[in-house]
């Protein structure tokens, strides 16, 4: 049996005794049409329901039952789309689909609760790290944020949990002796215990002790390296416009991580050296295998073959039998970038130089991350104080007043 009345339909389920009714409505963030169903003891309680339930979705005060589950494929598909990188899009994704849809996937958005929430929260917290933690509730939370702006639940319970501790990280910073001993080891290009002796495996260790180099004399991420062109590269300066991005679908470049990753960075004497070689040999290598070497992209570093460099490959046959043989054991490539900026830092070069040279948004950032090499320069201060205010007989320069 069924009635039709406006907008919908009604029907009498005789195995349940209740009254059923279904009709479409516009998703308030695809616009498409979606069904609705609504049950009531009675036609007329039912109908009463209904009229609700049209009138509140029409003024767009309605808590739409949609699972966390289904929620999470609009908001990363429709809401999120491609107003974020790639990478950025796919880390949500990863982040929330392998740790927080597992265990609230099937649950209504209405259904969710700050100490339910919590609970997973602390659960987590007995086997991941207090940044992961960290990171899985900020992505949730900004997922639920969207669906109240969208209208699906009135508030977010989320945002009434609490995160873990965090436990202050100690960055990993190499004395000056360390990073030339690494620079010399990459450029003497022994550190393999069976080394290829072809040209494109000597091409690639000059390559891989150019990039390292640059590294360490620039501070810049391991990305904008690999995505650095020769129309980038100056006489005495470098300008960071792209990075190597790995995603999904492949490796490709893109802008860099954020609007002040676009930089100038000046360079020195040993890596303007080194980069003049490097194009030298790169230019040889090119003609002399111009039917297999295509660097399509004019990038500073590739394989032997013109493509990306393949970070799989860099770290399994150069970076780690290098660090190996220097006896730095678990040094990651990112802490070359920490080591240029501490050794700036340990220099006197004012912090707001070195957040420009790294790319920080805030020197805020720099000062926060290498706070602990500022205690160090308090000493140096004190010593050019004394030089500014103290005149050559050791009185103070100051009058009686």
């Amino acid at each position: 049996m069924s009635t039709k009345r406006g907008t919908g339909s009604y029907d009498y389920i005789e195995a349940q005794d209740r009254w059923r009714w279904r009709g479409y409505y516009a998703n308030p963030v695809t616009g498409k049409r979606e069904i609705k169903a609504l049950y009531g003891k009675s036609k007329k309680a039912l109908r009463e329901k209904v009229e609700n339930w049209l009138i509140n979705i029409e003024d767009g005060h309605i808590e739409l039952e949609i699972s966390l589950s289904r929620w999470v494929d609009i908001w990363l598909n429709t809401v999120i789309g491609d107003s974020v990188k790639i990478r950025t899009r796919e880390t949500y994704e990863q982040i929330i689909k392998n740790y927080t849809l597992p265990v609230f996937g099937k649950y209504k958005l209405n259904r969710l609760t700050a100490q339910s929430y919590q609970e997973f929260l602390n659960e987590l917290g007995n086997r991941l790290s207090p940044s992961t933690v960290t990171k899985i509730r900020r992505y949730s939370i900004m997922c639920l944020d969207a669906a109240v702006k969208y209208g699906y639940v009135s508030s977010n319970p989320l945002r009434n949990t609490r995160p873990p501790r965090q436990s202050r990280k100690e960055i990993r910073a190499l004395s000056l002796e360390e990073l030339n001993k690494i620079i010399e080891i990459a450029r003497e290009g022994k550190y393999q215990k069976e080394p290829r002796n072809d040209e494109g495996a000597a091409y690639l260790r000059y390559c891989y002790y150019a990039l390292i180099t640059l590294a360490i004399d620039t501070g810049m991420r391991r990305g904008e390296i690999l995505g650095l062109k020769w129309e980038d590269v100056f006489d005495d300066h470098i300008l960071v416009r792209n990075s190597l991005v790995s995603a999904r679908g492949g490796e490709f470049l893109d802008t860099p991580k954020t609007i002040n990753s676009s930089r100038k960075i000046v360079l020195g004497q040993r890596i303007i050296n080194v980069l003049e070689d490097w194009k030298s040999t790169q230019g040889v290598y090119a003609a002399k295998y111009a039917g297999i070497f295509n660097n399509k992209h004019a990038l500073v570093f590739t394989n032997s073959y013109g493509n990306f460099i393949s970070g799989t490959n860099f770290f399994k046959r150069c970076w780690r039998p290098i660090l190996h043989q220097a006896g730095l054991e678990n040094v990651r490539f990112h802490d070359l970038r920490h080591s240029h900026a501490s050794q700036l830092l340990a220099a006197g070069v004012a912090p707001q130089i070195v957040s420009q040279r790294l790319g920080h948004g805030d020197v805020n950032v720099t000062l926060r991350v290498y706070a602990h090499l500022l205690p160090g320069m308090q000493e140096a201060a004190r010593d050019q104080l004394n030089d500014i205010f103290t005149d050559r007989d050791g009185d103070q320069n100051c009058q009686d007043l």
